[in-house]
């Protein structure tokens, strides 16, 4: 296994643009047809791959992390058909300028031919002088418009624990199920106040199926702490492909929680806005209001705010 560094990455990123560069405007793939051998890793993982062509993400998110001292970072990512997922490279501004339409669905990232995507550390480099475009979808398409996405009804969640190369998640199965489920006598959980605060129409129960218990499983994953959050993410998304022979997390429930490692990632959580994926830094996964914070995110709600000052409003669970 070996890193290329973002120097490298670089110049070999501008070699790349230049013979690209007049095919940019040809027409776009799809990731999951231009990178089919980024997928089904486990142990040997590639550690670069190259775009050939400008290719679009069979999907593009937007995940919002939340942080001990309140500040909170939004971040877009392109997804694959399997489910893992790589960060867009952009300012703060360009987040901005984007954030909305890609919350709702509205819009697509479309990749530069000569796009290097690391899948060791779940990121993604642009050629120097190229760019991500973003394309309007209009609200007829397979993905549609996000929004209508409904909040009521039954939504099945798995919480993932996972045994990584150095470290494992903190809580058992039973110990995670019983904080999300209350399956073990917790009276206070994302379960029950979901059901609570929705008066019944809202209710998350717990995912079953060969290998989980409770709504909880277990993977286990070469990755080490050090490769960070979005290393090991993917990789738990691979191995719960794996271990379930599905094709994406998405065909074992409706909602999926990563539990990772302690000293994975700096942040307390983060989730993707109208999608299935929550991400916890260990002890977090543990904490109601953190399960309904970012769960909250997967249904579309939006962080809390007073007047025009987000987190203004400290009233409801999502003011972190």
């Amino acid at each position: 296994m070996y890193i290329i560094n973002n120097a490298l990455l670089q110049v070999i990123g501008t070699l790349i643009a230049a013979t690209n560069v007049a095919s940019s405007s040809s027409s776009s793939s799809s990731i999951h047809d231009d990178t089919k051998k980024l997928r089904g890793y486990t142990n040997l993982r590639p550690a670069v791959r190259r775009l050939e062509k400008p290719t679009t993400c069979f999907s593009t998110l937007l995940s919002e992390v939340q942080h001990e001292d309140n500040h909170h970072e939004s971040h877009i990512e392109c997804e694959q058909e399997d489910g893992t997922m790589y960060a867009i490279p952009m300012s703060d501004e360009e987040v901005n300028q984007h954030k909305y339409d890609i919350a709702i669905g509205k819009s697509q990232a479309i990749l530069p031919a000569g796009t290097m995507i690391n899948e060791q550390s779940g990121k993604m480099t642009i050629p120097p002088g190229l760019q991500v475009s973003f394309e309007q979808r209009s609200d007829n398409t397979p993905w549609g418009d996000r929004r209508r996405l409904a909040v009521t009804g039954t939504r099945s969640v798995l919480v993932v624990r996972i045994e990584a190369a150095d470290a494992t998640t903190g809580f058992s199965e039973a110990a995670l199920s019983d904080s999300v489920f209350g399956t073990s006598g917790d009276a206070v959980n994302l379960k029950s106040q979901f059901t609570a605060c929705s008066h019944d129409v809202l209710n998350f129960q717990e995912a079953t199926g060969t290998g989980i218990i409770g709504g909880a499983t277990t993977v286990t994953v070469s990755t080490s702490t050090s490769e960070g959050d979005s290393a090991m993410r993917n990789a738990a998304t691979t191995a719960l492909n794996d271990k379930f022979g599905v094709s994406s997390p998405t065909q074992i429930a409706d909602h999926v929680m990563y539990c990772l490692p302690p000293a994975t990632m700096t942040g307390i959580a983060y989730a993707g806005v109208y999608s299935w994926y929550s991400v916890y830094r260990n002890e977090w996964c543990n904490y109601v209001s953190v399960q309904l914070h970012e769960i909250g995110h997967n249904i579309g709600f939006g962080h809390s705010w007073d007047g025009n000052t987000e987190y203004a409003d400290q009233s409801c669970k999502f003011y972190p």
